[in-house]
């Protein structure tokens, strides 16, 4: 797909905010402070995008009722009579209007974009929220991979917690 250069600018301004998305687990503080930023940042360009796009559309519409307006006049002032299908036909293959709908479609695509970049910040924004809740709980203290006890060692485990526990129970007993 062509873009204009107003359009490329858009693109690169998506990737660089699509890059933004990936969190530093082991920079929660910068993350949380940086979000609202960030989200601010895609928010303002999808609204941007989306005037953009309904400009394209504008655009388009004016754009084949003056061709219609001049296909007809021309028609005419040749004195020529001209269907109307015949009519919607020269519209459509006219090179202004193809160049303005292939516009409409990447603003289209690019408002696109940033709806979806918007939505994943959203859900940063929730990802950033439980990592925070984890890490407030103590969660990334603790290993969390790592090689799994095989059976007969979790057997003993529970065999020796559970005599322990019988221990304390009898000598709660035995002192009462």
């Amino acid at each position: 797909m062509k873009m204009s250069p107003e359009q490329d600018k858009f693109m690169d301004i998506y990737e660089k905010l699509n890059e933004k998305l990936l969190i530093d687990k082991f920079n929660l503080d910068k993350e949380v402070e940086e979000q609202p930023t960030r989200h601010q940042d895609a928010g303002q360009q999808w609204a941007l995008a989306l005037s953009m796009r309904d400009a394209a559309e504008n655009h388009v519409k004016v754009m084949e009722a003056k061709l219609y307006g001049k296909y007809r006049q021309e028609a005419l002032d040749n004195g020529e009579k001209i269907t109307e299908d015949r009519l919607k036909f020269k519209v459509a293959c006219s090179q202004e209007l193809i160049v303005a709908q292939d516009n409409l479609i990447s603003w289209k695509y690019l408002s696109g974009l940033f709806w979806k970049l918007c939505e994943s910040f959203e859900q940063r924004t929730k990802m950033l929220d439980n990592l925070g809740r984890l890490h407030n709980s103590g969660w990334f203290e603790k290993p969390s991979i790592g090689p799994m006890p095989d059976r007969n060692t979790v057997v003993e485990q529970v065999k020796q917690a559970q005599n322990q526990h019988r221990t304390e129970r009898a000598q709660r007993f035995n002192r009462s």
